[in-house]
């Protein structure tokens, strides 16, 4: 089928992928997508391809997370509430992120329909820069 990803390209774009893994608020699916229109894969594919990866990858990343927060819990000396209190700033940042992801991706989508995926490249860079301005700001 034209456009489908051959285990070639799946490989190249999971890699990129993975290396975008340590950066945080780096778009993966961004860098994901962009590398498979790069390979030359359709845009609907490659864009099917970067969600299907996040599906992938995601829940044992937060699984991981969940048992090295629970490991530290059993080594200090925090009771249930003091953990809950750990988890809260982290569900309500998981649910915005949530948001803003599907928000980014519906952009990202209609971009790509357009033949106007740089608009996506542009946006993170702005975003980036916000990010960091904030950062410096001490927020």
């Amino acid at each position: 089928m034209k456009g489908s990803v051959s285990l070639n390209e799946g490989l190249l774009i999971g890699a990129i992928q993975g290396i975008c893994l340590p950066f945080r608020g780096f778009s993966r699916s961004g860098a994901t997508i962009s590398s498979g229109l790069l390979a030359g894969i359709s845009r609907l594919r490659a864009e099917s391809f970067s969600f299907a990866l996040a599906l992938v990858l995601t829940p044992p990343v937060i699984f991981r997370e969940t048992v090295r927060l629970l490991k530290a819990q059993r080594a200090s000396s925090l009771d249930s509430t003091a953990m809950a209190s750990l988890f809260y700033p982290g569900v309500v940042g998981m649910v915005l992120s949530f948001i803003s992801g599907l928000l980014a991706l519906k952009w990202l989508s209609n971009w790509l329909e357009h033949d106007r995926w740089h608009f996506f490249g542009i946006y993170c860079l702005l975003a980036g820069a916000v990010v960091l301005a904030l950062h410096l700001n001490g927020y």
